[in-house]
């Protein structure tokens, strides 16, 4: 009688054990960050040069973030970006570029400022009402980007 109750509490725990295995597996995919806040905006381009959601984008040169989101348009190519750190203020005059690097060719969006963020602006957040988009990206802003060398 005991070995079958011990034999049930492990199959038991073992069921625990795995569905919490698959569980983590499944936040660990699906890239959710807990007690984390980002932001996105929206670049428009030309065309998606090879662009694909998950690509890195990054500011002078430092990887800042991924594209998530790419969506044909009339005009364009709508390309939505999402920015890690919530603390990073990018000016509002940037020249965002599509470029392909590396071995394979993928593209990256390289955000470059354009000039320096006046001292009253580092007060600032991407968020809500307390940002102000003549002076930085805001969250779900849009801007224009050019498609720079491909291969």
């Amino acid at each position: 009688m005991r070995s079958r109750t011990i034999r049930e509490g492990s199959v038991g725990l073992l069921i625990v054990a795995g569905l919490a295995v698959f569980g983590g597996l499944v936040v660990w995919i699906s890239g959710i960050s807990l007690g984390r806040k980002s932001y996105k905006f929206i670049v428009n381009f030309g065309n998606a040069a090879g662009m694909q959601v998950g690509a890195s984008v990054s500011y002078r040169g430092v990887q800042v973030g991924r594209i998530t989101k790419i969506e044909p348009g009339t005009n364009g190519v709508n390309v939505t970006v999402e920015i890690d750190d919530p603390g990073l203020l990018i000016p509002r005059k940037v020249q965002v570029e599509a470029n392909q690097s590396g071995l394979i060719g993928a593209t990256n969006v390289d955000i470059m400022p354009l000039g320096q963020l006046p001292a009253t602006a580092q007060s600032l957040t991407p968020f809500g009402a307390q940002c102000n988009s003549s002076l930085v990206i805001c969250e779900e802003d849009q801007i224009n980007g050019d498609v720079g060398s491909t291969f």
